[in-house]
């Protein structure tokens, strides 16, 4: 959440720059400043939109049976904050079947450091999503 709030701010100022830019080179042509801050203006609102457009890609992973790791309650997959990078993460998993993929429920624990995926049943191959 927080590289798309970098992002809007930048793109943000690089647009007010970068119209600054435009406009005070009509008043005053030839000033180099000026025509710095144009370029200037769109290479931030450039980043922006670029850091804005990756943070809100959805982290998946697919994994396989044996990427379960056995516990006393079931099996478990970690994955940690600084892997996913979402802040308030919205979860998902899917069961792979012979058709593609099927959504089900499990137990999704929301851990200061991690998102933790849990099954008391058998392990099965599938994908999860973390939005």
């Amino acid at each position: 959440m927080k590289n798309r709030k970098l992002g809007l701010t930048l793109s943000i100022f690089g647009f007010l720059i970068a119209i600054s830019g435009i406009y005070f080179d009509n008043i005053q042509e030839g000033f180099t400043v000026i025509n710095g801050m144009k370029y200037l203006g769109i290479l931030m609102l450039i980043s922006g939109s670029l850091i804005t457009y990756f943070s809100s890609q959805p982290y998946t992973l697919e994994f396989v049976e044996k990427d379960w790791k056995k516990t006393n309650e079931g099996y478990q997959i970690l994955i940690k904050n600084r892997t996913h990078r979402k802040s308030s993460p919205i979860c998902t998993i899917l069961m792979k079947n012979d058709e593609g993929f099927e959504e089900i429920f499990t137990d999704i624990q929301l851990n200061p450091n991690a998102v933790l995926f849990k099954i008391s049943g058998s392990t099965f191959d599938g994908k999860l999503i973390i939005k």
